[in-house]
């Protein structure tokens, strides 16, 4: 899948940590876990605030590894003119969640001033946060496109997996010609090794260097562990 941020965070050392929370909830990893996690950003004294925004086709689960039920979601901001502190919800951890649908059909196909009212309202209410994760799907929906374009700094979730290695570039290549200015970087997902995971990111970042004059940046790996499908059946 694809993972797109925006950042505004007050301590630089805080990314790597906060990249590692985020992806293992990708993951399904333990609740417990994420809990652990979630306690050490209220340590450093972040506020991390959640947007979940996912394109057509995707049904948006995130909230029941944060352990909330949303009320409402992004449907409601664009059906009933809400903003998004009207429908943020805040969870145990401490995460403030923004969530995203479940099969709503109208969001399949957004028009260009509904995109432009979720990228403005996630600018303005991250204002008062220091770190805020947008999570798109894989893929260069227009939807997934819009917040590639207005990211400072854009994290790409990838595996060992031929086809997946495929998208991410597919990824990379429309984000630097559409947002040159932006920070890319890359974490390789269900690696077998560290050496697997390093060898999956100089792929794609001698072919980043090779046809589009960039270098991205590795922020590491997760391990491939089947505790993490186990733990969604608890």
């Amino acid at each position: 899948g694809g993972l797109i941020t925006f950042l505004a965070y007050g301590r630089k050392e805080a990314l790597r940590d906060e990249v590692r929370l985020y992806l293992e909830l990708k993951q399904k990893k333990a609740r417990l876990k994420t809990v652990e996690r979630k306690i050490k950003v209220a340590e450093r004294k972040l506020e991390p605030i959640q947007t979940h925004e996912p394109p057509q086709g995707i049904l948006a689960n995130l909230h029941l590894l944060l352990g909330v039920n949303p009320r409402r979601n992004l449907y409601h901001c664009l059906s009933s003119e809400l903003s998004f502190r009207e429908i943020a919800e805040r969870t145990p951890g401490g995460v403030c969640l923004v969530p995203g649908p479940s099969g709503v059909a109208e969001l399949a196909d957004l028009s260009p001033r509904d995109l432009a009212f979720l990228i403005g309202e996630t600018g303005r209410m991250g204002s008062a946060f220091d770190l805020v994760l947008v999570d798109t799907a894989a893929g260069i929906s227009r939807m997934t496109m819009a917040f590639l374009h207005a990211a400072r700094e854009i994290i790409v979730v990838t595996t060992p997996d031929l086809t997946a290695m495929t998208d991410a570039y597919a990824t990379i290549k429309t984000t630097i010609r559409q947002n040159p200015t932006a920070l890319t970087a890359v974490v390789v997902n269900r690696a077998r090794s560290g050496r697997q995971g390093w060898e999956v990111f100089q792929t794609l970042d001698g072919i980043a260097g090779k046809f589009l004059g960039r270098r991205l940046c590795y922020l590491g790996y997760l391990p491939d562990d089947d505790t993490v499908r186990r733990s969604v059946a608890l």
